[in-house]
């Protein structure tokens, strides 16, 4: 009777399975990537959408120029521990609130252009972090 005395893998069943595992994982990692970055667009339209419902609260009660000034370039959004909304120059955090980040921790960028209408823009940057590029999201 022979018996066996090496009952392990052979080095090319090793290589087999880490080839195998190689492929697996470079159809498997982008496609994950791809729905992340979806995830975190979905979650950026979400607090988009929240922000619009506050916004035009405030519209509709007291007027919007009372937050922005009518300033013409985009504004930064903060939130106060109430739950207030604060827009604000990006350069500078108001006391008493934190910036409202994307997924990506850019500030969520807020614009009133006309003085005579209630009509605003918010937008985030997207993973770039860059304003104007394709990336950039705003709600509908």
């Amino acid at each position: 009777m022979k018996s066996r005395q090496n009952a392990g893998f052979t080095l090319i069943e090793i290589m087999v399975a880490i080839a195998v595992l190689a492929i697996i994982s470079a159809i498997a990692v982008p496609i994950y990537s791809e729905y992340l970055e979806e995830a975190r667009y979905g979650a950026a339209l979400k607090d988009m959408r929240q922000m619009q419902l506050i916004l035009d609260d405030v519209a509709s009660e007291n007027g919007l120029d009372a937050m922005d000034g009518d300033e013409t370039g985009f504004l930064g959004v903060y939130t106060t521990t109430a739950g207030r909304i604060v827009i604000n120059d990006l350069a500078e955090t108001p006391p008493g609130t934190t910036a409202w980040l994307d997924p990506w921790d850019n500030i969520y960028r807020y614009r009133r252009p006309a003085t005579d209408s209630q009509d605003y823009t918010l937008l985030t940057l997207g993973p770039d972090g860059v304003i104007g590029n394709t990336d950039d999201a705003s709600p509908k």
